[in-house]
């Protein structure tokens, strides 16, 4: 009984010492084949979650080929492609605000082109002229232009550059003072045409080409002479009548040097009004694809007889927002009022 005692004593010893070496020894081997690498994996996870600018390699110490070793090996690519993605969205951002900059200052200088005093000329009050330009982006190819040439002549005109952006805008300064330097120097709006045209067609590779409407005015007469190349028609409100004023009209400015441009005379009455646009208010659309068109756009001038020029503008201006709605809008909106408010020496 004592060796039998002595014997169960001694294996249930040996028993334990080989249980707690077990567990010791599978203790040691899962902390350091799962335990160790699962927490260093959530200590890494943790700190790059923390907005870390940069990966650690501490993960790399895992070298194990099971799902654990693949996991720390993935987390730390990821890690990698996360701030080189960070860094380049940091400059694509930086570049982004600085063309945003730029544009910006682009879009004040094109504004500070285009002249907005109203009255533009308070010394005159046989005529009443106002004309707003709202680019579709950030900077447009629309303009508009007015100027006195000398005591007794006014140049008013409108124009729209093929294309939209920063080259439509450069295009549209380019012919803008292009037609400021030649109304200086002649009379004659067919000659500005010409003049202008070819100038615009000199080294003109990317294809650019100009709708613009002018005219200039006599105050001592009311004649008014005028060339159209290929904008669309001003509006004439004539008389209590509106109509569309449908001379025949050139080609567009920049398309092909030594262009002829017929010029057309108008003798103006006291309360007529010429409302010259862009087609970015006919061509205007609502969520449903309509056109604005020409039949709105004359129908407020009709209803609104005896609106000054702002109110006109306002008013056409509000009646296009109406319809357009939420819509996007595409294109340019230039618009110029011009009313004669002198009998002349007709």
């Amino acid at each position: 009984m004592n060796a039998r005692y002595s014997f169960i004593t001694l294996f249930i010893v040996i028993g334990l010492f080989f249980t707690i070496l077990f567990i010791l020894l599978f203790s040691i081997y899962f902390n350091t084949k799962f335990l160790k690498p699962i927490m260093l994996i959530t200590h890494e996870t943790a700190r790059f979650a923390s907005y870390s600018d940069k990966p650690s390699d501490s993960l790399l110490e895992i070298n194990q080929k099971d799902e654990l070793g693949v996991l720390a090996h993935s987390l730390h690519q990821m890690e990698v492609d996360v701030c080189k993605n960070i860094k380049e969205l940091t400059q694509i951002t930086s570049e982004k605000e600085r063309m945003e900059t730029e544009l910006a200052l682009a879009a004040k200088i094109q504004r500070e082109m285009l002249p907005k005093q109203y009255p533009p000329y308070p010394e005159h009050t046989d005529f009443d002229l106002i004309a707003s330009m709202k680019p579709a982006k950030e900077v447009g190819g629309d303009f508009y232009d007015y100027a006195l040439i000398d005591e007794d002549h006014l140049m008013i005109c409108v124009g729209d550059v093929s294309g939209k952006g920063v080259g439509a805008a450069l295009f549209m300064g380019k012919n803008k003072v292009l037609i400021d330097f030649f109304a200086s120097h002649t009379l004659s709006p067919a000659e500005i045409m010409e003049k202008v045209n070819n100038q615009l067609c000199i080294g003109n590779e990317s294809g650019l080409f100009v709708t613009c409407w002018l005219g200039i005015l006599t105050f001592s007469t009311g004649e008014l002479l005028f060339v159209n190349a290929g904008h669309p028609y001003p509006l004439l409100c004539k008389s209590g009548e509106v109509s569309f004023l449908q001379e025949k009209s050139g080609l567009v400015l920049g398309y092909m040097e030594n262009l002829p441009y017929k010029e057309h005379c108008l003798r103006l009455e006291k309360g007529d009004r010429i409302f010259i646009y862009s087609d970015g208010i006919t061509e205007a659309t609502n969520k449903d694809e309509e056109l604005f068109g020409d039949d709105r756009l004359l129908q407020i001038i009709a209803n609104n007889p005896k609106a000054n020029a702002p109110e006109t503008l306002k008013k056409i201006q509000d009646e296009l927002d109406s319809f357009v709605g939420d819509a996007e809008q595409f294109d340019d909106i230039t618009m110029l009022d011009f009313i004669w408010q002198n009998a002349g020496e007709i």
